[in-house]
């Protein structure tokens, strides 16, 4: 696919009538809830997680021009429904995302256009348009996002889940993405910063070290704080504070989040070597640094649970995949490609297929292990070599 062959969201493209009843009898939960949505349909609690991917599969396959041409050319179709309860939907590799408008759009059933825009939003709402990071000439990522109301219940609820419902303060350092305003990671931090209580939440300066004396008081005061960045931010801020000899202390009440960037403008590092040097770095325990997993054509988040191992919120689904043959799910233990089924993201595709090299253990969790490359699998059992 080619940039020019984004579709105009103006122009609706047409569904039979009976095509469009037959398959609205497969998502009556997700039909309903798209109109009136009480709770958004990805945390409904009355439906498992299947059956909620199963309605996502029928109502995309519909709406999704993009992700059905591709789940035909890979013989699957909407009446495949009830395959989505033995096997995984086709994943979309999100380089997709670079070349096309991969999102629902309206139609036309009979004689009557439907559109994927909500009754309930206000009439002068528009959608969100995340790009993912690179200077103006590169091909970026572009995701549409029809209702931030469910990006924003993803975010809270994938947080509240890893960090409970306790107060945070959010401390963010962000180098290199105030270039990129349409950044989801800022959309994110931004809702975080919005849901303190207590206003101190702020954006750190680039040319400064750590306001260490300003970071205690909040310890003091009984207030918990997490600073938030990009792997090879926190690493410059490190080394700033070595060059100007003021030595990082963190209380235990302060954490640490990074967001990925092992491969930086200056240096690449492994995710073992990295979780050692912010450790040393910042003088904290293991216990205070996590991992955030996410990417711009996600709504939801995987946070660490236990060292490195990464863990999604129950309607979020990680696989990992022969990079060969991207249907097939490895077993435990074995190296491939990463692919995210994330029902928040209903209105673009949920069904992905990244560029990340990853590993799960048996109950689940992740490890990324860097982009994926085809020399770059080894042949060994990856849980041998690690010990939690």
């Amino acid at each position: 696919m080619g940039t020019n062959s984004r579709l105009n969201m103006n122009e609706p493209f047409s569904i039979s009538s009976q095509t469009f009843e037959h398959f609205k009898q497969r998502m009556p939960e997700l039909h309903a809830s798209l109109a009136e949505p009480v709770t958004p349909f990805f945390l409904n609690t009355t439906l498992n997680f299947d059956e909620k991917l199963a309605q996502i599969f029928v109502f995309q396959y519909l709406l999704n021009p993009v992700y059905q041409k591709y789940c035909t050319a890979l013989g699957w179709s909407a009446d495949d429904y009830y395959r989505c309860f033995d096997e995984l939907p086709p994943l979309l590799p999100v380089q997709a995302f670079k070349d096309a408008a991969v999102w629902t759009h309206d139609a036309l059933v009979g004689d009557t256009e439907i559109s994927t825009y909500l009754t309930h939003l206000k009439a002068d709402a528009q959608p969100l348009e995340f790009l993912s990071s690179g200077t103006s000439a590169m091909q970026r990522s572009r995701h549409r996002v029809l209702n931030p109301t469910f990006y924003d219940a993803s975010i809270r609820a994938a947080w509240q889940a890893r960090f409970g419902r306790d107060n945070w303060i959010i401390w963010a350092y962000t180098p290199g993405y105030s270039e990129n305003p349409q950044s989801s990671l800022l959309y994110m931090i931004d809702r975080l910063m919005e849901w303190d209580h207590t206003q101190e939440s702020r954006y750190l300066s680039l040319e400064e070290c750590l306001p260490l004396q300003q970071l205690n008081k909040l310890v003091g005061d009984g207030h918990r704080v997490m600073l938030f960045g990009a792997a090879f931010g926190w690493l410059d801020l490190i080394e700033r504070h070595e060059r100007e000899n003021e030595p990082l202390s963190l209380p235990r009440e302060v954490s640490i989040m990074e967001t990925g960037g092992m491969k930086t403008f200056r240096r690449a590092i492994s995710r073992v070597d990295l979780f050692e040097r912010l450790v040393q770095g910042f003088n904290c325990a293991p216990e205070q640094l996590h991992t955030e997993y996410g990417m711009t054509e996600c709504l939801s988040q995987a946070y660490t649970s236990k060292g490195l191992w990464l863990e999604s919120p129950d309607w979020m689904k990680i696989v990992v995949v022969d990079p060969d043959q991207p249907n097939k799910v490895l077993e435990s233990g074995q190296e491939g490609r990463i692919g995210i089924v994330d029902l928040a993201n209903i209105y673009s595709c949920s069904f992905m297929l990244t560029g990340d090299r990853g590993v799960q253990d048996e109950e689940g969790r992740f490890q990324v292990l860097g982009r994926w490359e085809p020399t770059s699998l080894r042949g060994c059992n990856f849980l041998m070599e690690q010990d939690g």
